[in-house]
């Protein structure tokens, strides 16, 4: 008999601390949000998109199974993601 292996579902809730990060091109860090334990990362992300749409922003990829997606408004082209490790380095000054 042979064992089917489990698909890994990247984006399914994690019993840990997750991050949501936006970063530049230059994959500086813009904005990062600590999110708890649980968290559905397709409603973060969908939060997410919207969020960058209403600045401005063009959705160049839309996320669907991994917590990634970019966005370019101009010369302007952001990272936004779903990380499992806290990020070193964090946003310079608050804002998005």
């Amino acid at each position: 008999m042979t064992q089917k292996r489990a698909r890994y579902d990247a984006m399914r809730p994690l019993p840990e601390t997750t991050w949501l990060t936006v970063t530049n091109q230059y994959n500086e860090p813009l904005s990062v949000r600590e999110l708890p334990p649980y968290t559905d990362p397709r409603m973060v992300m969908i939060e997410a998109m919207s969020q960058s749409i209403r600045k401005g922003f063009e959705v160049e990829e839309l996320p669907g199974v991994i917590p990634i997606y970019f966005a370019r408004k101009g010369d302007e082209r952001r990272c936004v993601s779903i990380v499992r490790t806290r990020p070193e380095r964090q946003p310079k000054s608050a804002g998005d």
